[in-house]
């Protein structure tokens, strides 16, 4: 639905955009369910972001991309492009677009 593309474009194109401005690589989206290659440019230059961090900032990242489940966003708490209350809504789009339109459900 047109009202989660646009929840999608406010929460998710900047994080998008940052990592092409921050890192240099282009970081490849997709509107599927399926999962998108993406260039050994941008693998090779985000494992060395990811070895060029110091113990305490690899635990922080490790517990945001697995409560996030998203490497960009715990990449993006790490380097404090957006907040964790932030992070969380990115994270959480789907769900919340669908406690919008449906309500919430207790338990979900």
């Amino acid at each position: 639905p047109d009202s989660f593309v646009a929840m999608q474009q406010k929460h998710w194109n900047p994080l998008v955009s940052w990592v092409h401005e921050e890192f240099g690589v282009e970081l490849k989206t997709t509107d599927s369910i399926l999962t998108v290659k993406q260039s050994d440019e941008l693998i090779a230059k985000m494992r060395a972001v990811v070895e060029a961090m110091d113990d305490l900032q690899l635990a922080a990242f490790e517990k945001a991309v697995l409560s996030a489940k998203s490497f960009v966003i715990g990449l993006a708490v790490v380097r404090r492009r957006i907040s964790v209350e932030e992070a969380a809504i990115a994270a959480r789009l789907e769900v919340l677009h669908q406690i919008e339109r449906w309500g919430e459900v207790e338990d979900s």
